[in-house]
């Protein structure tokens, strides 16, 4: 389901926003605390981007919050 959402999503609204929906769906879904999973869903999406974007040079939607860098 959430490959489905980010198929469906992340053109209009970007990878960034995606990620950070999808890394804190799946957190909750698989146990863990709130406190932890927003920080973890906030960051991730930020560290992949990065490494996408500079290490590998595969471009990822910008949509509506493009990345800093």
């Amino acid at each position: 389901v959430l490959l489905l959402f980010y198929a469906m999503a992340s053109e209009s609204l970007g990878f960034l926003p995606t990620a950070a929906i999808m890394v804190l769906v799946a957190a909750l879904a698989l146990g863990a605390r709130l406190a932890i999973a927003i920080p973890v869903a906030l960051v991730a999406p930020l560290l992949v981007h990065l490494a996408f974007y500079k290490l590998l040079r595969v471009p990822l939607p910008e949509g509506l919050i493009p990345a800093p860098w």
